[in-house]
């Protein structure tokens, strides 16, 4: 499954890397957020070109974007339909590279997501403010639509409001994520969604 809607120069994305039976209502969550490049793909190469062209796009400002990613996630990276033996699992590092320009917010939603920060540095890395991880390993699509309160202008959200809403909202699943920020020093933790 490919599907593409957005304009490629909307400051905000969410991108569904999947091939399982989530997919399809996945697509649905993104395609409810208003004012984003919206994109879902099943295979490696389309998907790190897509990431690519719309983080390297001219009209994005990295200190104003915010991108949010959603595909099965571990300690070897990121993979449409699960991390056993595919070709296309994206590595860490070929994620941070399909970033090019960085991105201010970034949501890793999947399993045990914690993993990028063992793998991206804090300092220069292409996350530029804050990143949403997981540590556990749930079914996590209930989360996506969320993302829309992130990056919400109407009403503007602040970012220690987060963890108290996504709990409000995703009871099953708003206490089991944590906000780090880069710091000189590493990843800090710097928001924790658990009560």
């Amino acid at each position: 499954m490919k599907a593409v809607s957005g304009d490629l120069a909307c400051q905000a994305a969410a991108f569904v890397y999947k091939d399982d039976k989530s997919a399809p209502q996945a697509w649905l969550d993104v395609a409810g957020i208003e004012h984003i490049r919206r994109e879902i793909h099943d295979e490696r190469a389309s998907f790190l070109a897509a990431l690519r062209a719309w983080n390297s796009q001219p009209r994005l400002e990295p200190g104003n974007a915010s991108l949010a990613i959603y595909a099965h996630m571990g300690e070897p990276g990121i993979g449409p339909g699960g991390l056993a033996g595919t070709a296309n699992i994206v590595s860490w590092q070929e994620l941070a590279t399909a970033l090019p320009k960085g991105v201010q917010y970034c949501w890793l939603i999947g399993c045990k997501s914690e993993y990028v920060l063992s793998n991206w540095p804090a300092s220069g890395g292409p996350v530029l403010r804050r990143i949403l991880v997981t540590e556990e390993s749930k079914y996590w699509r209930p989360l996506v639509q969320h993302f829309a309160e992130e990056i919400s202008m109407d009403p503007v959200r602040f970012p220690e409001e987060m963890p108290s809403l996504l709990r409000k909202l995703v009871p099953t699943l708003g206490g089991l994520v944590e906000y780090y920020e880069p710091t000189s020093g590493g990843w800090q933790l710097c928001f924790s969604t658990a009560s």
